[in-house]
């Protein structure tokens, strides 16, 4: 039999604390974004940094199964400037800044931010790299390897 072991990182207290600003943060970007794709320039960005910041405690929180506690500061950044409700159904919109997946057109599915960062990641998909990438989606991954500029195929 194989074991395991998980080593966590920071104190019980402090863990619940961060996961608890996290969902506090993604409650109000809910409950604010009812018309996410109407919203100003700055809460548009409001939203996106708040995903950011769900997508690094992601990374952070998972650090002793994938082995990576950070995410290229490239693939954050891009993350940071995508408009990610444009990717998934109308209906979707107001969830599409949580880091969860979610609905796209034609009966697709869009993954988790999380997800799509640390796939980019392990791929350390570079500038004039040519990427394929399977299962589309509502494209959001194909955008953040353009936005990464690499030649993307699907």
């Amino acid at each position: 039999m194989v074991k395991a072991s998980i080593r966590r990182r920071g104190s019980a207290s402090e863990r619940r604390r961060t996961g608890i600003r996290i969902l506090l943060g993604a409650l109000l970007a809910v409950l604010l974004g009812g018309s996410v794709a109407a919203a100003p320039a700055e809460d548009l960005a409001e939203f996106q940094a708040l995903l950011v910041a769900q997508v690094v405690e992601h990374a952070r929180l998972t650090a002793p199964v994938t082995g990576r506690e950070t995410i290229d500061p490239a693939i954050l950044a891009q993350l940071e400037t995508l408009p990610r409700h444009v990717f998934v159904e109308p209906q979707a919109a107001s969830f599409a800044y949580l880091d969860v997946p979610l609905p796209a057109e034609h009966g697709l599915r869009e993954s988790q931010p999380f997800s799509v960062a640390l796939m980019t990641d392990i791929a350390a998909i570079a500038p004039g790299d040519d990427v394929l990438i399977l299962g589309v989606g509502g494209g959001y991954h194909q955008a953040l390897a353009s936005a990464l500029q690499a030649q993307v195929f699907s």
